[in-house]
C-alpha cells in the first residue's frame, strides 16, 4: 500500500528528469544548427574540389600515358642492341691489360 502512496511522487521526480532532457537538448539545437549550417557551406565548395581532383587526375594519366609511349619505343630501340652490347663486353674481357671494374686481378 505504501508503494501506492509512493507512486505519485515518483512520477512527479521522473517527469522532472524528462523535462530537464528535454531542456537541456533544447539548449542543445542551435549550436547544432549552427554546425550543420558550417557544413553545408564546407560541402558546397567540395564539388569544385573533386572536380579539380579529377582534372589534376587525368591530365596526370595523359602525361603517364605519353611517358608510357616513350618507354615503348625506348625498347624497341634498346632490345635489337642488347646481343651487341654482350658481344662487345666479351671481347672487351678479352683485351689485354683490361679488367672490369667489378673484377680484381689478383
Amino acid at each position: 500500500m505504501l508503494a501506492w502512496v509512493l507512486l505519485p511522487g515518483r512520477l512527479l521526480v521522473r517527469a522532472l528528469d524528462d523535462v530537464h532532457e528535454i531542456a537541456q537538448s533544447a539548449r542543445a539545437l542551435p549550436r547544432a544548427a549552427d554546425e550543420i549550417a558550417k557544413l553545408r557551406v564546407e560541402l558546397q565548395d567540395l564539388p569544385e574540389h573533386v572536380d579539380g581532383l579529377r582534372d589534376a587526375f587525368e591530365g596526370s594519366n595523359r602525361e603517364l600515358d605519353e611517358v608510357n609511349d616513350q618507354l615503348f619505343d625506348m625498347r624497341e630501340v634498346v632490345e635489337p642492341l642488347e646481343p651487341a652490347a654482350e658481344r662487345i663486353g666479351k671481347l672487351a674481357e678479352r683485351l689485354p691489360g683490361r679488367t672490369r671494374p667489378d673484377h680484381q686481378r689478383g
